[in-house]
């Protein structure tokens, strides 16, 4: 538990330090950073032609940007060395400049200048750098007990929702996830899509280790498996609503490291509603909330990785 918990640890850092920059200098509140900027050309001539003075103050521009990056958030400087920027795009993030009078010496042209960048343009930069490291994403559900013929219809509801929710939150962050809704519910069976797996399982035989999924998905970067029992709807007799009851958990795992990325603790909630079918919508949609919460978090760290 050590080397994964160290590993969760870095990985939250790694996140946090691309988009949660420090404040520095002038900029609380403004969203605007200062930064110095340093820069040496070698003249092709005895002095600098205009395209060399623009390529000088291009570099030094861009070297405040590095500067900026390395010093207060270098898992953000990591991504600009292979995306910087460019000299049609670097002004609209350089808002301002001051620069000191070039100096040339031994064919040498040299440029320092002040720089004011504005943050908000920047990490709009950088977050057009990244993609998903994890292109496909499949999702499992089990019930945890066994459930009767009766029951057939609550679960299939039920995870058919869960299933469409749970599979839109994880589409924003970028992953490739089947949102086909029929459900086949059948003892032991499997219904499988090509990028989406929906477990339905009857026995009470839930001892689900990844490599045990790993034997029927090929080609998964993550694998979300949601342990969950709904308990049969019943008429409250206060208000006459139909409420359905749902405990479980959520784990994540990275099939490629074969590492759990993130897990759940329990989940237990009530939905109650006019309907069943309101009620079990209204308990996907709670569960989908707190899974959303308490996994998505970690997903920042699979979901960036610098364009090619």
């Amino acid at each position: 538990m050590n080397r994964l918990q160290n590993a969760l640890a870095m990985l939250a850092m790694a996140g946090a330090a691309l988009f949660n920059p420090h404040a520095h200098g002038e900029m609380a509140g403004s969203g605007i950073i200062h930064s110095k900027g340093m820069a040496e050309l070698v003249m092709s001539g005895g002095s600098a032609s205009a395209a060399e003075l623009s390529q000088v103050e291009f570099d030094a521009k861009e070297n405040s940007i590095q500067r900026y990056l390395a010093e207060f958030r270098p898992g953000a400087a990591e991504v600009y060395s292979s995306c910087p920027l460019t000299a049609d795009t670097i002004d609209g993030i350089i808002v301002a400049s001051r620069t000191r009078p070039p100096k040339a010496r031994d064919g040498i042209l040299q440029m320092k200048m002040r720089t004011s960048i504005d943050q908000v343009k920047l990490d709009q930069h950088l977050k057009s750098c990244v993609k998903p490291t994890a292109k496909r994403i499949a999702i499992v559900l089990v019930a945890r007990k066994q459930a009767g013929p009766e029951h057939h219809d609550t679960y299939k509801a039920f995870f058919g929702k869960l299933d469409k929710s749970l599979g839109e939150v994880l589409s924003t962050r970028g992953f490739v996830v089947d949102s086909k809704q029929d459900m086949e519910v059948f003892s032991g069976g499997i219904y499988r899509e090509e990028r989406l797996v929906r477990q339905y399982e009857q026995s009470g035989q839930v001892n689900w280790e990844p490599a045990r999924i790993a034997s029927f998905i090929s080609n998964i970067d993550l694998l979300v498996i949601g342990y969950f029992d709904i308990g049969r709807s019943q008429q409250l007799n206060t208000n006459r609503m139909m409420e359905v009851v749902v405990s479980g958990n959520a784990e994540m795992f990275d099939m490629v490291d074969n590492v759990v990325v993130s897990s759940t603790g329990n989940i237990q909630l009530a939905a109650e509603a006019r309907t069943e079918h309101e009620a079990i919508n209204e308990a996907a949609q709670l569960v989908v909330e707190e899974v959303g919460i308490q996994l998505t978090d970690k997903l920042n760290a699979y979901t960036m990785r610098v364009r090619n």
